[in-house]
């Protein structure tokens, strides 16, 4: 999900494409090394198990699928974390490169979100095998999102930090769109849906979170919990809005967005759908916690964010990104880790989706549910050979 120059940048790689005059391949582009700008795959790959397990784990066909794809998720998440260690064991400068960078910002908060993704599919999953297995899960999805909780967190208020000396520093001269100058904030470059990859992590903990409340016991420990739910919550939501308002201005007032980022035009969805899951889960777990007569108000005020969130916006939002995504690939869009961006954010839609269906007991929106993610699968599926082809044509180079 993150933009191929960005993911590069660690690296030292240039960002210019490397094909040969006449070679019109969308797919012959530098590759990043492995590490955090490959993390949209981790995301990408575990939803699409959790979903798959929560629609369709009664069947043996959809219970195989969803742990082939948990498989897949793990295989992903270890891999890409071996990697990066190797590369940082051998060059010193790369770490460092890669924690200075403020390129570099979105990429860990893609981290963070991968590490939770994996978690929420092994608890997921793993307990559809058997009952045995659910304490197992339930605890290494805890630590999963422990760890990709303050991650995601750290990352969403250093950018913010960054945004605001920014804003700051301008405030004696003219500003650019949104406040901002065109330069960017902190190295960040313009405005660009990609930002948001900062901001999005702290509403999946928000979503992952709601499920460790039912497993906790003392009604404190649950406040507490939900106390650090709601928090990120309000700050996905607010540094979200301010995001992707100025890359939206920056890219219809401004200058056009790049063709290798159309993509990340679907970014804003994750916001959208995680949100949807994240309000139903806290009016359901919380509601728990309050008066018998304040729970159908708060029900009812969730089931209507999600109506006019999810059902409205999310619509607008997905109907704009395909068109400039299909435009994209008819221009011959360059590949990039990029391409996943039409993965996580679709499956949040179905996730949210999924949960105003069981929160509300309304079957058509699980059936929205599962022809989103019926849609998830066939991006999955183009992302995962697009990039099984880019990997092949660079070791051939």
């Amino acid at each position: 999900m993150s933009d191929v120059p960005a993911a590069s940048a660690a690296s030292g790689r240039g960002t210019r494409p490397s094909w040969r005059a006449g070679d019109t391949s969308p797919l012959r582009v530098p590759l990043p090394p492995a590490g955090p700008a490959w993390f949209p795959t981790v995301m990408g790959s575990g939803i699409l198990s959790t979903l798959v397990a929560l629609l369709w784990s009664e069947y043996a066909a959809g219970l195989g699928v969803a742990t082939a794809l948990l498989v897949v998720t793990w295989v992903l998440l270890i891999g890409l974390t071996a990697g990066f260690v190797r590369a940082c064991r051998k060059d010193r400068d790369f770490v460092g490169a890669a924690l200075r960078e403020a390129s570099q910002r979105p990429a860990w908060g893609t981290v963070s979100m991968g590490v939770m993704s994996a978690g929420s599919a092994a608890s997921t999953v793993l307990p559809a095998w058997s009952e045995g297995l659910s304490g197992v899960a339930l605890g290494v999805d805890a630590v999963l999102w422990t760890l990709g909780t303050v991650l995601g967190l750290v990352v969403a208020v250093d950018f913010a930090a960054g945004l605001v000396a920014r804003l700051r520093k301008v405030r004696s001269r003219r500003p650019g769109p949104m406040g901002l100058e065109p330069g960017g904030s902190g190295g960040l470059g313009t405005p660009t849906p990609v930002w948001g990859l900062t901001v999005v992590a702290p509403m999946v903990a928000a979503t992952a979170g709601c499920t460790f409340i039912p497993h906790v016991s003392s009604t404190a420990a649950k406040v507490a919990l939900l106390a650090v739910i709601v928090v990120c919550f309000v700050v996905a939501l607010a540094l979200g809005a301010l995001v992707f308002a100025a890359a939206y201005h920056h890219h219809w007032r401004r200058e056009p967005l790049p063709l290798a980022l159309r993509t990340s035009l679907w970014i804003p969805l994750g916001v959208v759908g995680q949100s949807t899951a994240a309000i139903q889960l806290i009016a359901a777990r919380g509601s728990e916690l309050l008066p018998e007569s304040a729970r159908p108000g708060i029900l009812h005020a969730a089931h209507l964010y999600g109506i006019v969130v999810l059902g409205a916006i999310g619509t607008v939002l997905a109907a704009y990104a395909s068109v400039m995504t299909i435009a994209g690939f008819a221009q011959r869009m360059p590949f990039g880790t990029g391409w996943w961006s039409l993965t996580f954010p679709v499956g949040t839609c179905a996730l949210g989706a999924f949960y105003l269906g069981q929160v509300h007991v309304e079957a058509g929106w699980h059936v929205a549910s599962g022809v989103i993610t019926g849609v998830l699968a066939c991006t999955w599926t183009l992302c995962a050979v697009a990039t099984l082809t880019a990997v092949a044509l660079t070791r051939k180079a």
